[in-house]
């Protein structure tokens, strides 16, 4: 049975002694959680609770998912679509939170749409709230103002 590290540390051309003599010091580990971060996704079911969080890390041209509940990442993926891919991105969950200065606006949209319960779910992107309505993300209205419409949806 082969490991999610091993297929990191193969990718990398390490002999098997090189990848226990880096095991022992959790480098590798060290280095990803260190690396980039181009999106990062939270979630919790009690809002007094610590947040879950995903981090989708770039290391290498490799990518990998980081997360608050696990100590090792998980990858390498090939592209950031494989990691956005992953069912982390397309549950439903309660008070999602995406955030992201390098991956564009209707990518997080369209994670946004797949992680809220239904009509009238809120999700924050990059520190808007938006509101599904008839599988749209909009802007959350303030009293009186109108709230502008996802044009990212197909």
């Amino acid at each position: 049975m082969e490991f999610e590290s091993d297929k990191v540390y193969k990718k990398l051309g390490f002999s098997r002694q090189e990848q226990l003599e880096d095991m022992e010091t959790h480098s590798v580990s060290t280095e990803i959680r260190r690396s980039k971060t181009l999106v990062s996704f939270a979630f919790n079911e009690e809002a007094d609770e610590e947040p879950a969080t995903i981090e989708v890390k770039e290391w290498k041209g490799m990518f990998f998912l980081e997360n608050s509940w696990d100590h090792d990442p998980e990858g390498p993926f090939k592209s950031l679509s494989e990691a956005l891919g992953k069912h982390y991105f397309t549950t439903r969950v309660a008070n999602p939170e995406i955030t992201s200065a390098r991956v564009s606006a209707r990518v997080l949209r369209k994670i946004g749409r797949q992680v809220v319960f239904d009509d009238g779910s809120v999700v924050k992107i990059n520190g808007q709230e938006l509101v599904l309505k008839k599988g749209r993300l909009v802007a959350r209205r303030a009293k009186g103002a109108r709230g502008s419409e996802d044009k990212c949806n197909p």
